[in-house]
């Protein structure tokens, strides 16, 4: 019996040891391979640090295998990746069998020892570590965990002055220097390089300055501090930068609340995760201050792929902006997600983090970061937030070494003091408001092919890229993309649902050692088997169906006569026989050079301007995505086939649509032709009412629309709602002047009206998703050219008939 206990006890403290790694006083052993290999380290190869990469990455997990839950797997991701506080401890050349020159010595380590240790404690073994690649994993660790590199880099003179003149406002032309990468490697010469493109948190986050890299010689250094220090653990969001950590460790805190009791003080696990541990770091290294600092502003390399962020100052860091925009979301999220977790059992951290981090909040627009500053004191009552700051303090000032003697009588004062910093500072953080909208949302749903000519710059055209897919609706629940060489017909990034594979996939290397230029008839050619090979397998392949067909050109130089020549007559090929794809272009100096590419160069052809700046390439692109988002979805025949010479056939396939959004869908007269009844049905399972309208002449039919054809009818419950298509076409010679037939499924819920909460399925995006079945009856398959030439038989048949006739 005593040796059971002693064995039991054995196993008790190696399992303790081993969960809190990321608590020792060294890197974990696990998070070793993220500093000692250039590749994870190197910024440029590493994953970007935006919201959509965050919540790609934790919807991979999800998917693994291994079945947790949002307690268990934001436990673990903090146990796993986060380790805040990592510097550089020598500039030294080290021999690296020896040892790497990196500790978690920063100010941010003691507090994130006590977090893991008291707040969220757990074991991190049971994570599903072959769910990510290596690179992955170490992206998600600097995601997740906050160190700020006080050290000069040596090109501060070039990078900070950039941030100084942006927070000025003043407008500067793009400078046109390299890249931003960074590198480590104890042997050579170089240190930290970054650049510069956005800084200060502005009113308008796409505003950045390109500013590229300035590739400097290493210099000696020993206590000379930066003047714009690199701050890890940032995220990119639409509504200011956050540490992602502190959003992580709210959520985790929450869902297995700790209470430490101190001082007679019964310290709030959620507040010591968030607000009240950064403040109670303002208390203990601020205590002699004559006044309470805090925030740091700071700015991006890049908005479209952000990699650096540069803060103002190198002093009284204890509470960044985007610590408090991080600490206050984690907070807000905190509070709150037990009560969601009422209404949906099944929540996501993915879910929440893609409903905070948008227009559409969780469950209700109250609950989204573009609010935070309206919900503050509710989650954060100034009472409240001084006593647990208060706590927090005495915990921390036993694992923090301070430079002076800290009167404990002093604490609770400079708690107040701090408290009221950051109430006065929050009120004039200047971020995006929440847009007022009371317009139907689209999402687009589409299979993307971008054929690209690899002649463009690559620190141009990957930012492009990055932000088309970025706003696009890239994910498992609505579009997909390809990336295809336009030279010769080469796949450059699989098709993918994920942005991660984008930036995996396709780096600076492979875009400068792929062949440049455009071969028009290789680019339609492959295009075409792409599209008809999908098309050929849609009775066994689902995944397409209810999803918009759309071809992306990129190129750089005009197009000479003979390719226009050329692109005529593919164009008409695809008029027959892929009438569902959309050609779309993108180019510079005029739709006259690529305007070719498209069917309607006024609707279809968009300029992308001379600017690399942020700024511009949003006002370029965006034009692009609303277009993406009006083309509607497609419905067809599965067994057509690409040739149109299948049968006629009955089909159903799922469709999901969040609250107050819609989704538009065309059916092609191609499918519509001939005679014989058909239908198309809507089956409701009680998740939400929809509205569906259909119309031959409005291609957004909605309720209430006054004239035109449109009807529209209301499912509710498991109500089927059912249209006639039959006789479709009986007006119309031949399939080309048919019109198509529109149709809309809507969503309204009003704010005040409870939402349905039941979607669970793998096609749900989130649990108030709202599902539905569209059955279609009988659809015919009837290519364009093969209609006229039967019309054209039947004339001729006629004339010979009457001549046969007035023989007699």
């Amino acid at each position: 019996m005593i040796v059971k206990t002693i064995l039991l006890l054995l196993s008790i403290l190696i399992l303790k040891a081993k969960s809190q790694e990321n608590a020792a006083n060294s890197v974990a052993p696990a998070l070793i391979k993220c500093y000692n290999n250039t590749n994870n380290l190197d910024r440029e190869r590493r994953l970007p640090s935006s919201i959509n990469i965050l919540i790609a990455l934790i919807r991979k997990i999800e998917a693994a295998p291994y079945i947790q839950n949002d307690r268990e797997l934001s436990m673990q991701l903090i146990q796993r990746f986060k380790q805040d506080g990592i510097i550089v401890t020598s500039d030294k050349e080290i021999n690296p069998q020896y040892g790497i020159p990196i500790s978690p010595m920063g100010l941010q380590a003691n507090k994130n020892k006590i977090i893991l240790r008291k707040v969220i404690p757990g074991l991190a073994a049971n994570f599903p570590n072959s769910s990510l690649s290596e690179i992955e994993q170490c992206s998600l660790h600097f995601m997740l965990s906050n160190t700020i590199h006080l050290m000069a880099r040596g090109d501060e003179q070039h990078v900070c002055k950039k941030l100084g003149r942006f927070q000025r406002r003043v407008p500067r032309a793009a400078e046109g220097l390299e890249r931003d990468v960074e590198t480590f490697d104890p042997r050579p010469k170089s240190r930290r390089k970054g650049n510069l493109q956005e800084t200060k948190e502005p009113a308008d986050p796409n505003t950045d300055i390109d500013t590229g890299v300035i590739d400097l010689a290493k210099k000696a250094i020993h206590i000379e501090l930066s003047d714009c220090p690199v701050e890890d653990g940032v995220v990119y969001t639409r509504w200011g930068a956050i540490q992602a950590g502190h959003v992580i460790s709210g959520i985790a805190a929450a869902r297995d609340l700790q209470y430490i009791t101190t001082e007679g003080i019964k310290v709030d696990g959620r507040y010591a995760a968030t607000l009240a541990g950064d403040l109670a770091e303002v208390v203990l290294h601020q205590i002699l201050s004559k006044d309470i600092e805090v925030g740091a502003k700071g700015g991006w390399n890049s908005t479209q792929v952000p990699r650096w962020y540069f803060i103002e100052k190198s002093s009284n860091l204890e509470l960044t902006d985007a610590e408090i925009r991080g600490g206050l979301d984690g907070l807000i999220l905190a509070k709150n997600i037990d009560s969601w977790h009422e209404k949906a059992k099944t929540l996501k951290i993915s879910q929440i983090l893609d409903m905070f981090y948008s227009q559409k909040g969780v469950f209700s627009s109250k609950y989204r970061a573009c609010n935070r500053k309206e919900m503050y004191y509710e989650v954060a009552p100034t009472e409240e937030l001084v006593k647990q700051t208060t706590g927090f303090s005495y915990i921390l000032k036993e694992e923090t070494t301070v430079l002076h003697v800290i009167n404990p009588g002093t604490i609770e004062d400079y708690s107040k003091k701090s408290v009221d910093a950051i109430n006065e500072y929050i009120s004039s953080i200047q971020d995006l408001n929440c847009e007022v909208d009371n317009d139907v949302v689209v999402h687009a749903a589409a299979d993307v092919l971008i054929l690209i000519d690899t002649q463009w710059e690559f620190k141009l055209i990957e930012p492009v890229i990055a932000y088309l897919l970025d706003s696009i609706n890239i994910n498992p629940y609505g579009s997909n993309y390809t990336v295809i060489n336009a030279r010769d017909g080469g796949i450059l990034v699989n098709s993918s649902n994920t942005i991660l594979d984008f930036y995996l996939n396709y780096n600076r290397t492979i875009h400068t050692n792929a062949p440049t230029g455009v071969d028009v008839q290789i680019a339609f050619d492959t295009v075409r088997q792409i599209f008809e090979s999908k098309i050929n397998n849609e009775t066994v392949d689902k995944y397409n169906r209810g999803k918009s067909s759309i071809v992306l050109f990129l190129p750089y130089s005009a197009l000479s006569q003979d390719d226009k020549t050329v692109t005529s007559l593919k164009k008409e090929y695809f008029k027959q026989y892929l009438p569902d794809v959309k050609l779309l272009a993108m180019g510079r100096n005029g739709k006259d050079n690529f305007g070719d590419f498209v069917f309607d160069p006024s609707h279809d052809a968009f300029d992308l301007s001379d600017g690399t700046d942020g700024t511009s390439i949003v006002q370029s692109v965006n034009p692009l995505v609303s277009r993406i988002n009006e083309i509607h979805r497609r419905i067809s025949n599965p067994k057509c086939g690409s040739d149109f010479s299948g049968e006629v056939a009955s089909d159903s396939f799922d469709q999901y649509v969040e609250p107050n959004s819609a989704a538009y869908y065309r059916i092609s007269p191609h499918y519509l032709f001939g005679e014989g009844e058909r239908f198309i049905k809507f089956q409701g399972y009680g998740y939400g009412k929809l509205i569906i309208c259909l119309s031959r002449q409005d291609g957004k039919p909605r309720q209430n629309t006054t004239g035109g054809d449109t009807k529209c009818e209301t499912m509710t419950e498991m109500k089927v709602v059912t249209f006639s298509l039959t006789d479709a076409c009986v007006d119309y010679d031949t399939v080309s002047s048919c019109p198509p037939l529109y149709v809309s499924v809507e969503s309204n819920i009003p704010e005040s009206e409870s939402r349905s909460l039941k979607c669970i399925d793998s096609g749900c995006r989130f649990p108030d998703s709202i599902k539905y079945t569209i059955h279609v009856e009988q659809l015919t398959c009837a290519n364009s050219s093969l209609r006229i030439l039967s019309n054209l038989s039947l004339i001729a048949i006629t004339i010979i008939t009457l001549q046969f006739i007035f023989s007699w």
